[in-house]
């Protein structure tokens, strides 16, 4: 009976040793490169990457975060993410982004969409407040996926927007 414990107990321990999945590694990089996705860009000079995500193997059916950044701490804080969603032609862009996001539970778009071309790419760029905060994203379609390149700051920080355009004009696709 004893040794029967002590085997049951060893198998517990074996099990609990198994590799888990992890998060890629946070990184300082002045260059964002994702092999899976193809996607590359300029990290916000400056910012700090505080979150990564693998690129997941099957569909995207709600909105996933691939990366995010943050400037140093100041009065007015900042971020800048990349997420991606599968949505069809048909999707209402908009509606998303207005969606609660960022500590937000409702944002209005401020201005009429966009359109953009990055390194012949084509995008949309949407400007979306709340209060005296400022949500601008840069919506790239890609095989299907919707890439929201998006900043949130202080509507008074006129330094976040020169980020983002460095960021956006960075942009690149291998795939």
């Amino acid at each position: 009976m004893q040794l029967a414990r002590v085997w049951i107990l060893l198998a517990v321990v074996i099990a609990g040793c198994q590799d888990r999945p992890k998060a890629p590694a946070l990184r300082d990089d002045p260059v964002f490169e994702d092999a899976r996705s193809g996607l590359r860009f300029l990290a916000p000079t400056g910012w700090t990457e505080t979150a990564r995500s693998a690129f997941p193997d099957g569909p995207a059916d709600k909105d996933t975060m691939l990366v995010r950044y943050q400037p140093p701490p100041t009065d007015k804080p900042a971020s800048f993410e990349v997420s991606f969603i599968d949505a069809p032609e048909s999707a209402d862009v908009g509606a998303m982004l207005a969606a609660p996001s960022h500590g937000v539970s409702s944002w209005t778009l401020a201005e009429s969409p966009e359109p953009l071309k990055r390194n012949d790419a084509p995008a949309t760029r949407y400007r979306l407040t709340q209060n005296k905060l400022t949500k601008e994203s840069i919506v790239f379609r890609r095989a299907g996926r919707l890439y929201f390149f998006t900043f949130v700051y202080s509507t008074s920080d006129s330094t976040v927007r020169e980020r983002m355009h460095d960021v956006v004009q960075s942009v690149s696709w291998s795939k």
